[in-house]
């Protein structure tokens, strides 16, 4: 049939797909990767191209801010010094980019007078738990629009996990 969608970044062509063709009502999971070469507003949209009788759902268009950098924060749950590195060093490792302000700090350097908020992405890596309070804040934290990654390791608590809540939502 040639059923192909377009990708669109700012308006120029980014990537063109063939894909069998959708039939009405029906969802197809199309994967790609656009990567954005500056930070700022911009418009993504993607097009179906195909012979359609309802041609005003084969456009969809939204419009995105892209940050010019993450603000990360690892907590270290590991208490052993040791000399074997940390499992946050391949977690550093992974999210190292010019893109990304990494911080990392054991867990015993938090307390609850830690300011969060100027983060945008916390990874707890292999804490075993969260005191109430430091949940509580970190839950707000995760609330109020940052992100959260979560890390098990061998000292996790998973009952602490699998039932934190905040407001009776939970949070994992």
């Amino acid at each position: 049939d040639g059923t192909t969608v377009d990708f669109q970044l700012n308006e120029t062509l980014k990537q063109s797909i063939a894909v069998e063709p959708i039939e009405p009502g029906a969802r197809q999971l199309i994967p790609t990767e656009i990567v954005f070469d500056h930070s700022g507003s911009v418009s993504l949209g993607a097009k179906v191209n195909t012979s359609d009788v309802v041609p005003q759902d084969d456009e969809f268009y939204r419009a995105l801010w892209i940050q010019s950098e993450i603000k990360v924060l690892i907590v270290d749950g590991d208490e052993v010094d040791s000399q074997a590195p940390s499992a946050t060093r391949y977690i550093r490792l992974a999210m190292n980019s010019r893109q990304n302000k990494i911080e990392s700090i054991p867990l015993r350097d938090i307390n609850t007078e830690y300011v969060f908020d100027r983060f945008d992405v916390i990874c707890l890596c292999n804490v075993a738990r969260l005191s109430n309070e430091m949940a509580e804040k970190v839950a707000k934290f995760v609330k109020s629009g940052g992100g959260l990654f979560v890390f098990l390791g061998a000292d996790c608590d998973r009952d602490f996990y699998n039932t934190w809540q905040y407001d009776l939502n939970y949070i994992m």
